[in-house]
Formats: structure tokens, C-alpha cells, sequence
């Protein structure tokens, strides 16, 4: 009977210590802290990005458009010996801050020379600000050295500065140019066409002198200005003949004159009123 009670309590002894051991003793797995990479990495190249810039974005370059120049001044210059080439000083106008010099051009038919100066200005349908500025451009354009001596040329520039000149042979360069004394002038209206009659008295007997040529400047809309000059010796106590010799010099203005507007024309600072019929 005591043998078969030390069993059991042997056998109860076991499962108690078995039991122990099943609740309190399970293993530990250690985990890993990072699963294995999936994929292989791949290098990139990382592009670089734009800073935006501070302030304005520059301004458009403005469009330009050509235009005649103002002729402000103008004078023919003779050469220094025969046969030499003459030459044709023009001095133009820019109007602005805004405009600059283009460039001239020539064309010359027979004894007429007719020459276009332009700038460039900026479009009118583009407003653009500009300073007021007047500026001035010389320039100096070639007539040739081919002219016939004493024979009357004439330059038009910009349609509207007229200059005759006579080509001069040995004894006319050697003269001096001079504004000639003005006797009277007469205006006269024919079909829209205006002539101008000027008489010039000259201080000189007929031997000391030659006509040179004149100016015609209509840079105003109701005024016109002309100059008319004349040759003469320039040395000094050199014997002229007596006769103070009248020259009449007919100058053409042309037509577009409105017949209800009064235009006053200039020559030689003596100005006289007229009416286009």
C-alpha cells in the first residue's frame, strides 16, 4: 500500500514539474532589426534645379521704323583745284533720345542730285518713353569729281532743303563765297506754281564777280528762307570794272501751297508775303 502511495506521488511530482517547464520555459527567437533588401539599388543622377531669378525680366529689343531725318544745315563744298570732287556737307537732326542716324542715299540724274537721309525711330504703335533730346549728325556725301564748270547743279534733300550751285573752273575757286545784296523779289502764282524773281545788286564791277547759287530751306509749314550768294574776288586792291551789274535769279518753288494760308518767304533776310491763287 505505501509503495503504490510513493507512485503516485512520484507520478503527481513529475506532471507538476512537466507542467512548470511547458508554461515558463518557451525558447526566444531573436528577430532580425532589418529585413534583407528586396531589389538591387539603382544610382541616379540627381538633375539641377532652377533658382528663380529676383527683379524684372529684361525688356523686348522695340521695334523700329524708318524715317526721313530733319535737315537742320547744308552747304556744298567746292574742291580746291579744277576738276577735284565736290562735296556735300549735311548736318541732320535726332529728334529724341530714342532715335538714331540710318543712313543716306544718293541718286544723281543729269544735273539734279536728289538725297534721302533717314533714322530709325521707334514704332508709333509701340509707346516707348524718350528723352528730350535734340541731337545733330554730320556727315559728308561725294558729288563727284566729273562736273562741268559753270554749270548750274542741284541738290534736294528730304524734299525739302534746295541748294544750286554752279561747278566753278580755275578763276572761280579762287573766289570767296558771299550772301548777295537783295534789290527786291517778287513772288508770282500760276497754276499752283510759284516762281520766285530775285534781283541782286552786287558790289562789284562785273569783273570781280560770278553768281554762285542759292539755298532754298522750307522746313517750316508757312515759311519759306532762301539764301542766294554770289562769287568774288578775295584778294585785296585788285581793279574791277565800274558797272554794278543787276542779277536776276528766278528760283522755282513748286506747288502744294494751301490758298488759305499767308506764307512769308526769306531771301537774304528781307521777307516778303504772299498768297498761292
Amino acid at each position: 500500500m505505501k509503495k503504490k502511495i510513493a507512485k503516485i506521488m512520484f507520478l503527481v511530482t513529475m506532471l507538476a514539474v512537466l507542467a512548470a517547464f511547458a508554461c515558463g520555459g518557451s525558447a526566444t527567437v531573436a528577430l532580425p532589426t532589418q529585413p534583407p533588401p528586396t531589389e538591387t539599388p539603382v544610382k541616379a543622377t540627381l538633375l539641377p534645379t532652377e533658382t528663380p531669378v529676383k527683379g524684372n525680366p529684361s525688356p523686348e529689343e522695340p521695334e523700329t521704323v524708318v524715317v526721313p531725318a530733319p535737315i537742320d544745315g547744308a552747304a556744298v563744298v567746292a574742291p580746291a583745284t579744277p576738276g577735284g570732287e565736290y562735296t556735300l556737307k549735311i548736318t541732320s537732326g535726332l529728334p529724341s533720345g530714342c532715335a538714331q542716324f540710318d543712313g543716306i542715299r544718293v541718286e544723281w540724274d543729269g544735273n539734279g542730285f536728289v538725297v534721302d537721309v533717314t533714322n530709325l525711330m521707334p514704332n508709333p504703335n509701340q509707346p516707348i518713353a524718350c528723352t528730350a533730346i535734340y541731337g545733330y549728325h554730320e556727315s559728308e556725301v561725294p558729288l563727284g569729281s566729273g562736273l562741268t564748270a559753270r554749270e548750274a547743279y542741284t541738290v534736294t534733300i528730304n524734299g525739302g532743303l534746295t541748294i544750286s550751285f554752279t561747278a566753278q573752273d580755275e578763276t572761280g575757286l579762287a573766289m570767296a563765297g558771299k550772301e548777295s545784296p537783295i534789290e527786291s523779289v517778287e513772288v508770282t502764282a500760276s497754276d499752283g506754281e510759284v516762281l520766285l524773281t530775285v534781283v541782286s545788286r552786287l558790289p562789284l564791277g562785273s569783273s570781280c564777280f560770278r553768281f554762285d547759287g542759292y539755298q532754298i530751306n522750307r522746313r517750316f509749314i508757312d515759311r519759306i528762307e532762301i539764301t542766294v550768294t554770289h562769287l568774288e574776288i578775295a584778294e585785296d586792291n585788285v581793279p574791277c570794272t565800274d558797272d554794278l551789274p543787276a542779277v536776276v535769279t528766278e528760283i522755282p518753288l513748286g506747288g502744294g501751297f494751301d490758298f488759305r494760308r499767308t506764307y512769308t518767304v526769306s531771301v537774304n533776310g528781307e521777307e516778303t508775303a504772299f498768297t498761292a491763287n
